[in-house]
């Protein structure tokens, strides 16, 4: 059996579950290994923070300590939970303990119902399962369609000697979706020659194996076209919108063997022994993907869009062609990836925040440890803070009142006291301007600044998140308004909740104050804000 590189390496992927569970079949807690799966855990681990990602990486590898567990190594201590009578334990915390009931809150019936019937490692670890869903839906990809189907009526030309054009294309449905991906490639034929218009099928299929990418399917597309010229030894000119393979296909022509550990490697094998001997039989042209016929240059452009177009229109219909029971497996597979990915999320997030919960106090010695400020000259302080009456016309008297009445009850302990520099994002600075004055922030349009979110035009209408650049910049006025220029430099915020490269402020924070905000980007998110979606969907009147 001959295979890919690409789906070699997808199998040993989906085969290192089998030594994992070989490795800690024995422990309770991690049954079900054997059916793990890496892509969506890899996924799923992507949308954590860095601090977020140690945890939940010592529940997958069993390595974050719990009363039973220093039970079997520590003289003294009892297996007993320290929250409740009952014994501690991974499936206790997560799930049992009425400590960490909060943590749990965020399931939804239907997630809570399915519990029972998932595998251990994946309850009370985190490591995600193939769904059987999967299973089905993939015979379908690794069966053979009759590969490749003919046009039933052949081309008809003058002479073998007379050079055809061929084009060649291939497509993939949801290409950003590995496990939902299929793939089907055409051929047709231009019989009457460079000039004309008339375009016949020639052949067609469906990608066969795991890796169903547009590259994939046009490759294909060239590789059938290729073995069909050399049987009939028909001069051929493929025209191809690939540059990926147009580069390769020329490579084999120049005489240079294709590797063998690269992707698609099996393919471009096949198609370099097939075109050995075949010295200018087959020739290949590059063409502009989705050319549009209005926006040609000349009558050559008009006549190689109009084909790759009907190309391309060919493959798309071949690949939605498919058996009903196709689209029966395809839309419960569809169904069950969206559900269980819901799954597998809330339960990362159970085993974060209950992690989070029982080690409370140890991050914030770790983050602040890893935040150095280094001496500076610091801003003089003004003995009385003003609303400078330069800007009250731009931001609006009601917006800078508010500024100002919170930066004067938070402000001066911000820039004077005995407590250190450290690194504040904006978004800390706005949260805490919010939870202070109870007033959502600034809002602009056309620059046209407004307080009332009612007076907004609707298009302009932002998000509380995406408003943070509006608060920094009316702030950044006010300071310079009252002589005062803070330092600013792009670093990791003092913050446990925000793991994300920003633009900070050297401010004397207390590790209350940091704490406090921490603790309402937590209350939303559930996890580190690690991407900026993630600030941009953030709102203080959520946290009360």
């Amino acid at each position: 059996m001959t295979v890919s590189w690409d789906e070699l390496q997808l199998r040993f992927t989906y085969a290192w579950g089998h030594v994992l569970s070989q490795e800690l079949g024995h422990r309770d807690t991690f049954h079900g290994l054997d059916r793990v799966d890496f892509p969506e855990l890899h996924q799923a681990l992507a949308s954590f923070g860095p601090v977020d990602q140690v945890y939940l990486r010592c529940h997958l590898d069993g390595t974050l300590f719990t009363q039973n567990g220093r039970a079997k190594f520590r003289a003294g201590v009892t297996s007993k939970c320290p929250w409740c009578p009952s014994k501690d334990g991974f499936h206790h915390r997560a799930w049992i303990c009425p400590h960490f009931a909060a943590c749990r809150a965020h399931l939804t019936p239907e997630q809570r119902a399915v519990l029972p019937s998932l595998p251990p490692c994946l309850v009370d670890h985190g490591w995600p399962v193939v769904v059987p869903e999967w299973d089905v839906f993939v015979r379908w990809l690794l069966q053979d369609h009759g590969f490749c189907r003919m046009s039933p009526v052949e081309p008809s030309v003058g002479s073998a000697s007379l050079r055809l054009e061929l084009f060649v294309d291939g497509t993939s449905a949801w290409p950003r979706e590995p496990k939902l991906r299929f793939a089907a490639w055409a051929v047709t034929v231009v019989p009457g020659g460079v000039g004309t218009l008339d375009n016949q099928l020639l052949m067609g299929g469906y990608v066969q194996g795991f890796c169903q990418t547009p590259f994939r399917a046009e490759l294909t597309a060239v590789l059938q076209a290729t073995i069909w010229a050399v049987k009939k030894r028909q001069a051929i000119r493929l025209w191809c919108d690939c540059q990926g393979v147009v580069k390769g296909f020329n490579r084999i022509l120049r005489g240079r063997a294709p590797k063998r550990n690269a992707p698609h490697s099996d393919l471009w094998g096949l198609l370099a022994e097939v075109l050995q001997g075949c010295d200018g039989l087959v020739q290949i042209r590059k063409v502009v993907s989705h050319g549009d016929l209005g926006r040609s240059t000349g009558p050559l452009e008009d006549w190689v869009y109009w084909h790759n177009g009907l190309t391309d229109a060919a493959a798309e219909g071949i690949n939605w062609r498919r058996d009903p029971n196709f689209w029966r497996d395809w839309l419960g597979l569809r169904s069950a990836l969206e559900f269980h990915r819901k799954l597998h999320r809330a339960i990362l997030l159970v085993l974060l925040n209950t992690s989070r919960m029982a080690q409370e106090g140890t991050q914030r010695k770790a983050v602040e440890i890893m935040q150095p400020v280094p001496p500076i000259v610091e801003p003089p302080v003004p003995t009385e803070w003003k609303i400078p009456q330069r800007i009250v016309k731009r931001y609006g008297e009601f917006n800078l009142q508010a500024l100002h009445s919170w930066w004067v009850a938070w402000g001066p302990q911000m820039m004077q006291g005995d407590r250190p520099l450290t690194y504040i994002s904006g978004v800390q600075l706005f949260l805490s301007f919010n939870l202070h004055t109870g007033y959502a922030g600034p809002r602009c349009s056309n620059k046209t600044w407004y307080s009332n979110e009612g007076d907004v035009p609707e298009k302009a209408r932002k998000r509380w998140g995406d408003r943070v650049k509006l608060f920094l910049l009316m702030y950044r006025n006010y300071m310079r308004g009252n002589g005062v220029r803070l330092s600013q430099k792009m670093s990791r915020p003092n913050s446990s909740a925000v793991a994300k490269w920003v633009i900070c402020y050297r401010l004397r924070w207390s590790s209350e104050m940091v704490d406090h905000i921490d603790k309402c980007i937590f209350s939303q998110l559930g996890r580190q804000a690690c991407k900026a979606e993630d600030l941009a969907a953030l709102d203080a009147t959520r946290t009360g």
